[in-house]
């Protein structure tokens, strides 16, 4: 998977390293993702968020890949939602709500028939000062009391059901990854 025709991806797993549950270090996934043939690999923080390069262009070959290697090398059932960086990039500026709740928002990147409508089972849910808008196969949440005291926050971070993929990120993590891609497109 080498080559000068490479494009820049993001890998988010769901469910890793999150209350000492699913224990994954990232330089062992780094590692295991270098030698299935991804190039110019980096993550932000621990919990899944990654970046790299691939002359690959198939998002669902490299999902059962590297959900495949995890599950070989670590023992976990992990699940991995891989999108183009031009997506990812997508999903960010298409923000619906005002520039000042960006802080208090999270993200909703969502794969599989049904998980728009799973996903959308939140927005009944919003608070009074909450909004929900889904775009696509991404949902936005601002939460301005926080993602603990939110029902609807709640209903997008429960496990979904079979055949759907569902994983969310705050805006600092957003960003985070946006600068990861920055790094590569610099380089």
């Amino acid at each position: 998977m080498s080559g000068s025709g490479n494009s820049a991806y993001v890998l988010l797993l769901r469910g890793i390293n999150v209350g000492g549950r699913n224990r994954l270090p990232m330089n062992d996934l780094k590692e295991l993702l270098r030698e299935q043939g991804f190039e110019r690999v980096n993550h932000y923080i621990q919990s899944g968020n990654l970046v790299f390069t691939t002359d690959e262009s198939s998002t669902e070959k490299m999902e059962q890949e590297i959900e495949s290697a995890i599950t070989e090398r670590f023992g976990l059932s992990v699940p991995a939602m891989v999108m183009s960086s031009a997506k990812f990039e997508d999903a960010v500026s298409g923000f619906p709500f005002l520039p000042e709740e960006e802080e208090k928002s999270v993200l909703a990147f969502l794969s599989g028939e049904g998980s728009g409508e799973w996903a959308d089972r939140a927005e009944p849910l919003t608070g009074e000062s909450e909004r929900y808008r889904r775009i696509d196969d991404v949902a936005y949440l601002y939460c301005p009391n926080g993602l603990s005291k939110s029902k609807a926050a709640e209903a997008l971070l429960t496990a979904p059901r079979k055949g759907m993929k569902v994983t969310t990120r705050n805006w600092r993590t957003v960003n985070r990854i946006i600068g990861l891609l920055s790094e590569i497109d610099s380089n």
